[in-house]
């Protein structure tokens, strides 16, 4: 734990990171007051980390949910230290786990620093679904978009389900 919390620390200054959302200035704060959210997929690197910036206004609920879709190489441990940071530098929630969500409420408005550790591996890559947002208080999704979420939700974790099955297979044969 001390190790993941240094190597966090060492590689906060990531020159390779991605924001979510063009910065305002205080005139264009209330601008955007609905809900927003992302999912993708990405590869974090052996031994290294990937941090993404996502803008978001004060009193909001923030989440993050991820899952280790599958490893690559060498890597034998799917599990993935992930840390949330506020504006300010203040870590707002971590976890070091292979499925994971973080949730809480924004305290600042600004950019919110969500990283992607793979500290576990020294020797193969993790691929990562992430699902990340902001939900402000009165923002009410429509039926049709909930249900749409839950069934593009639901077939992803179908699809690894499956995936998973033939790779313990895979492996049962051979091993």
């Amino acid at each position: 734990m001390l190790l993941n919390t240094l190597l966090i620390v060492l590689s906060s200054q990531c020159v390779w990171a991605r924001k979510s959302e063009p910065s305002f200035n205080e005139a264009d704060a209330g601008l955007f007051r609905g809900s927003d959210k992302y999912d993708f997929a990405i590869e974090v690197p052996a031994a290294e980390m990937e941090c993404f910036w996502h803008f978001a206004h004060q009193s909001g609920s923030f989440y993050l949910m991820y899952m280790v879709q599958w490893v690559t190489g060498m890597a034998n441990d799917p599990r993935l230290f992930v840390t949330v940071n506020s504006p300010q530098g203040v870590l707002m929630a971590s976890k070091n786990e292979a499925v994971g969500q973080l949730n809480f409420q924004t305290e600042v408005t600004g950019f919110y620093r969500m990283c992607l550790g793979n500290h576990n591996n020294k020797f193969g890559g993790i691929r990562v679904f992430m699902n990340f947002g902001v939900i402000y208080e009165g923002f009410v999704e429509s039926k049709g978009e909930m249900e749409e979420g839950e069934k593009v939700l639901n077939s992803t974790l179908t699809d690894i389900e499956v995936f998973v099955s033939i790779i313990h297979g895979v492996f049962k044969i051979y091993f």
